[in-house]
């Protein structure tokens, strides 16, 4: 097979979140808490609060690829996640501080998936080696950011 020249970076994206992101846990969250601020409810919905993910701020994934596209190896493959593994209630706790109030979570078995990972993340070493990439922005930031967001957008 003839080389095209096009220089190739594999990279696998692991959860990441951020202002203006939808249908993901912390954006469902947020967004959750705000209208629940709003009614007075102070109660959200939510599924398995025991999973565990290594969720990531845009901000920081958008960095990763940059510094990917500058000095990523060729035909690598590169993990992109958060350096810190959440629990999904640390969410929940990251929300309240965010609001200035307690929430009540209710679990909703809609939200429960028959087969749920309890910890997804990805092993980051290579990239922070190679590219010098490293997470700026920890989830209480990225939290604090989406509620502003969702105060300023909803009705």
């Amino acid at each position: 097979m003839a080389d095209s020249g096009i220089r190739c970076i594999r990279a696998r994206i692991f959860n990441s979140t951020g202002t203006r992101k939808v249908n993901d846990v912390t954006s469902d969250f947020t967004k959750r808490a705000v209208l629940a601020e709003r009614d007075g409810s102070y109660t959200i919905r939510a599924g398995n609060l025991h999973t565990r993910r290594s969720i990531m701020d845009q901000r920081d994934l958008v960095e990763a690829l940059l510094l990917l596209s500058e000095k990523g190896v060729a035909g690598e493959v590169y993990h992109i996640s958060s350096e810190v593994i959440y629990e999904m209630r640390e969410i929940i706790h990251y929300i309240e501080e965010a609001i200035g109030h307690r929430l009540t979570v209710r679990t909703d078995p809609a939200l429960l998936r028959p087969t749920d990972e309890r910890v997804i993340a990805g092993d980051v070493s290579k990239l922070k080696r190679d590219t010098g990439w490293s997470q700026k922005v920890m989830l209480k930031q990225t939290v604090a950011d989406m509620i502003g967001y969702w105060r300023k957008v909803l009705p």
